[in-house]
């Protein structure tokens, strides 16, 4: 699980940086001339949860697009997705790692892990605010110097073990009926959460990639009961990019309630998808991004950019 910490700084950061494709390691930093690169990042929807790689979305989708007889261009989709991801850290490894392979569509599938309290990962804090303040704390060398004290005697994993104990605790229900946790701030806020996908949209916009906005609304996706309230600020904040920006913005997995089949068969719980959901995903995903055009200004952009 992605836990915010400064790349640089963690063993964590280091091995993103020399596996940022979850073990496709075969990856050279500039695609091929014939080539159409996609980068789908998100979190554990995307990552595939309990699922081989060759099952998550991102390879489904290669499979598919690269079946068009009429794309001019072989596609490439890259898995950036990490578990527990946010829009946040999304981001942040976005610009530090993911950017420099030149991808020429970017795909997002945010919301879930945004909308979480950040007791789920043992913080009391936003993703961006534990940051910052590693950050602070790592300009201090004594603070750094007992950190590293804490790690080396394995008190950091107790004291870390305990923070989650605690989490637990504050995630059961008050008398109102509603979770302590709920006291506690989401990882990212919506109005972050918003700031964090004009983020993708202005490094398309100076990179020269297409960005396709995705929504997570499998967790509502019998249509039968509203969003939560969490839920519908997210949702408002993702129309109101996607608005403002004139965005794609699609939620391919809307077609899984439209099936005959028990819903168990497209859904491990309430937003992990099965093989045959992750499946349909993709089928639906593909069909949306050629019909908005996506692939062909990106294959445009591509044939300008090789030409001499």
């Amino acid at each position: 699980m992605w836990i915010p910490q400064p790349f640089e700084s963690t063993q964590l950061g280091r091995e993103l940086a020399s596996d940022p494709f979850n073990d496709n390691i075969d990856v050279s930093v500039d695609p091929l001339p014939d080539t159409l690169r996609i980068v789908c990042m998100g979190g554990s929807v995307t990552r595939g949860l309990e699922v081989l790689p060759m099952f998550a979305y991102p390879h489904q989708l290669e499979i598919i697009l690269n079946q068009q007889n009429d794309l001019p261009m072989n596609v490439q989709v890259l898995n950036a997705a990490k578990f527990g991801g946010t829009s946040y850290s999304g981001l942040f490894y976005f610009d530090r790692i993911c950017r420099i392979y030149k991808p020429d569509i970017v795909t997002l599938l945010y919301a879930q892990n945004d909308g979480n309290p950040s007791t789920s990962i043992g913080l009391y804090i936003t993703d961006r605010q534990y940051v910052e303040t590693h950050s602070r704390i790592q300009r201090i060398k004594l603070a750094g110097k007992m950190r590293d004290f804490l790690r080396m005697q394995c008190l950091y994993f107790w004291m870390h073990r305990g923070i989650l104990a605690t989490s637990r605790a504050v995630s059961r229900i008050d008398q109102h009926g509603k979770p302590l946790s709920a006291r506690f701030p989401c990882r990212v806020p919506p109005d972050d959460y918003e700031n964090n996908l004009n983020g993708f949209i202005d490094a398309g916009e100076k990179d020269g990639f297409e960005v396709v906005l995705m929504f997570e609304g499998n967790v509502n996706t019998d249509h039968a009961k509203p969003f939560t309230e969490i839920t519908l600020l997210y949702w408002n904040a993702f129309n109101q990019v996607a608005k403002d920006r004139d965005a794609v913005a699609i939620i391919p997995d809307r077609t899984l309630s439209l099936q005959d089949r028990p819903r168990k068969e497209f859904f491990l719980d309430d937003c992990h998808m099965t093989k045959d959901g992750l499946r349909l995903f993709a089928e639906q995903m593909a069909e949306d991004i050629i019909q908005a055009g996506v692939i062909d200004r990106a294959i445009n952009r591509r044939i300008a950019v090789n030409s001499p």
